[in-house]
């Protein structure tokens, strides 16, 4: 079990991470995009240049239509931190001692109910406002199948806290 609680640690951490880094570009973009700080219009208007903090070096390259911006950019950005967050936190149950707890289980349960809901209803909400392609179906479908297996898992999680507290074990 050991090598599990390592390597648990470590993808854990590097979710947190990925998270971290979502995250600050959704708050670094969504400055950027409301005060016009290190914003340059490009290409006659038609796209924005948002520039990394204090250079002139390009970061994001965005087309300059709103829709896009809040659908296709803005709003992947902020659920792919909370996705990579909830990851993190999915994968920091596997290096706890005890793995058949209530709070482990919910850890669990936040990840399906995610992975369940969120993909499929904001690219449905994203479909009457920009064009969705068919990489994102693929991607939902993806978070779907990621759902449906660790909503098995937190049944077999549950299952473990009902014959632990029956049984009164330590497993």
């Amino acid at each position: 079990m050991i090598p599990a609680r390592l390597i648990s640690k470590l993808v854990a951490f590097i979710f947190l991470l990925l998270g971290a880094v979502y995250g600050l570009t959704f708050l670094y973009s969504l400055i950027c995009l409301f005060t016009g700080w290190n914003l340059v219009p490009f290409s006659e208007g038609k796209q924005l240049n948002i520039l990394y903090p204090f250079s002139g070096k390009p970061f994001l390259i965005l087309d300059n239509n709103g829709p896009y911006i809040v659908f296709s950019f803005l709003l992947p950005c902020l659920l792919y931190a909370g996705f990579f967050f909830l990851t993190s936190r999915m994968f920091g149950v596997f290096k706890r001692p005890r793995l058949f707890t209530a709070p482990n289980h919910l850890q669990l349960k936040r990840f399906y109910v995610f992975n369940l809901l969120v993909p499929p209803l904001s690219v449905t909400v994203a479909f009457f406002f920009v064009e969705i392609e068919f990489i994102v179906g693929v991607l939902v479908v993806l978070h779907l199948i990621m759902g449906i297996f660790v909503w098995f898992v937190a049944a077999i999680f549950r299952q473990g806290i009902q014959l632990q507290n029956e049984q009164d074990l330590f497993i």
